[in-house]
């Protein structure tokens, strides 16, 4: 009977129509099927239409043209020369952001360009630029001032002989206070005449101002020491092999500041129109700039300049004590500047020069015995230490001794005959001998090297396992598993009390024999 199909009344046969149905089929899965391939691993038409990357392309075919026809500069920034410039420029992208800010007519970057060549010549006087920019109120001074220093020019030579002299100028115009105040002195001045020289005592604290400031900053511990120095002494004579005795030797480091020149290019930079007035002045500039020594320094002192012509009376004045300012003025100016500025330190010393003078008096004392006892958390080095010496280690809160072998604890670290501590792997706990952070190696024990013992799940490890060396803790040779038990047991050195020795016992066991035989 023929299959009753599309096909009916075609004439095909059955066969011919079911093979022509599974072509349809076939077709219909090529277009539309979307889960699995079609037919040796390729899938349908629509599934690859609806593929997401497909739909991603489709959606963005615009820029994807855009960059086909670019592709030459694509190219170009794919390469590893170029693409290492962009990572850069990326990573410092706030700058890059920064100087295009600043690009364009007016703007400081397009500025500086147009005037490299100002800025490369600026460049190789950087020094002198840091000069004027140190002093840019002494430029903007004489910016605004431009007339008086066309006037300054015909009397350059008197400026010069002014400059000349701006020491002095700068000593009595900076201190007429003092000045005025020696003009109503004059008998302590004739009095400070008489210490001048190398055996006065001006001279003689000045040479010595630093040992004078070290006593005066610790000028209550100097009173301490000189109001217990018989035990000062009696501690220095314990200073030594077999002493007992110490001190800290602390050490300081020094920090050093770098600086750089930008502050001072802004500084000119801010201040631009004060150097283009200089600029259109160049030729005056330039007769000032061959003497701007002597102008800088005359405009510096312009206060004392203005202070002394105020004061003729009392400059009279010391005009008519001529012969004691020419003796004060033959002191040591470094001396006297360095006592009149270290006046507080030398009042405390001469406050307490008897306890100064004590503490002079047992100086070998105090210098033995801060020689030989050392706190601190470093151990001490150098050619300072030798044996015998005392060091108590803060770290540890441990006293040790310097030896052959170097420091070593000077008695026991242990705290009684024994103690111990456990540990539960892996859970972190504060103990008396530190804090343990859960690690599988290291555990806090306070010990003498030697005297430790340690147990990992009750079973005595040999030396070999693990290390001790520190005294502050011991380190597993194998890490331990979470969970397992680590003891360490220390044991600290002691001394027996009074007790016979094997022979006094062996006499003693005779001689009660002796008795009950005797029958006593």
């Amino acid at each position: 009977m023929a299959k009753t199909s599309f096909y009916s009344g075609s004439g095909l046969q059955n066969t011919e129509v079911d093979t022509l149905e599974s072509y349809v089929q076939e077709a219909r899965d090529w277009a539309t099927k979307l889960v699995d391939p079609v037919a040796d691993g390729e899938y349908s038409a629509k599934y690859w239409a609806t593929d997401t990357n497909v739909v991603n392309v489709g959606d963005n075919i615009a820029s994807v043209i855009d960059v086909s026809g670019n592709i030459g500069a694509v190219t170009t920034v794919a390469l590893a020369s170029n693409i290492n410039a962009i990572n850069v420029v990326s990573g410092d992208i706030t700058n890059v952001n920064e100087v295009a800010n600043n690009l364009g007519a007016g703007q400081p970057v397009t500025v500086v360009s147009a005037n490299i060549s100002d800025v490369q010549t600026v460049a190789t006087s950087i020094a002198n630029v840091d000069l004027v920019g140190g002093s840019i109120g002494n430029v903007n001074s004489v910016s605004n001032a431009l007339a008086n220093v066309n006037l300054l020019v015909p009397e350059i030579a008197d400026i010069n002989t002014v400059a000349s002299s701006v020491t002095n100028v700068d000593l009595v115009g900076g201190s007429i206070t003092n000045v005025n105040s020696v003009s109503g002195s004059l008998t302590n001045l004739n009095l400070l005449a008489g210490q001048i020289g190398a055996n006065g005592d001006l001279a003689i604290v000045a040479n010595n101002i630093a040992d004078v400031t070290v006593v005066a900053t610790d000028i209550a511990d100097v009173s301490t020491v000189a109001s217990d120095i018989a035990n000062v002494n009696a501690l220095a004579a314990q200073i030594g092999v077999g002493g007992d005795v110490g001190v800290v030797a602390g050490a300081i480091a020094d920090v050093s500041t770098v600086a750089n020149d930008i502050a001072s290019v802004t500084n000119v930079s801010t201040n631009m129109a004060s150097v283009t007035n200089l600029n259109s002045n160049l030729s005056t500039v330039g007769n000032v700039n061959t003497n701007l020594a002597a102008i800088t320094t005359v405009s510096g002192i312009a206060g004392n300049v203005t202070t002394l012509a105020g004061l003729s009376s009392e400059v009279t004045t010391l005009a008519s004590i001529s012969a004691d300012i020419t003796s004060v003025s033959g002191i040591n100016q470094t001396d006297l500047s360095t006592v009149a500025s270290n006046a507080t330190n030398v009042a405390n010393v001469g406050g307490s020069i008897s306890a100064v003078q004590t503490v002079a008096a047992n100086i070998n004392s105090l210098t033995s015995f801060n020689d030989t006892y050392f706190v601190g958390a470093t151990a001490p080095t150098g050619a300072n230490v030798n044996s015998g010496d005392l060091w108590f280690d803060t770290g540890t809160n441990i006293m040790k001794v310097y030896g052959t072998a170097g420091w070593q604890a000077a008695g026991s670290s242990v705290n009684g005959v024994s103690q111990s501590v456990t540990y539960l792997v892996g859970t972190p706990k504060t103990t008396s001998a530190g804090t343990y952070s859960g690690s599988t190696t290291v555990f806090p024990a306070v010990y003498d090297p030697l005297y430790a013992f340690v147990f990992l799940n009750g079973v005595m490890l040999e030396a070999s396992d693990f290390t001790a060396t520190n005294g502050t803790s011991v380190t597993l040779a194998y890490p331990a598993v979470t969970s397992d038990i680590v003891t360490v047991m220390s044991f600290g050195t002691f001394e027996l009390a009074d007790h016979y020795n094997k022979t006094q016992t062996d006499n003693l066991i005779d001689g009660v024999k002796a008795l009950a035989l005797a029958g006593l």
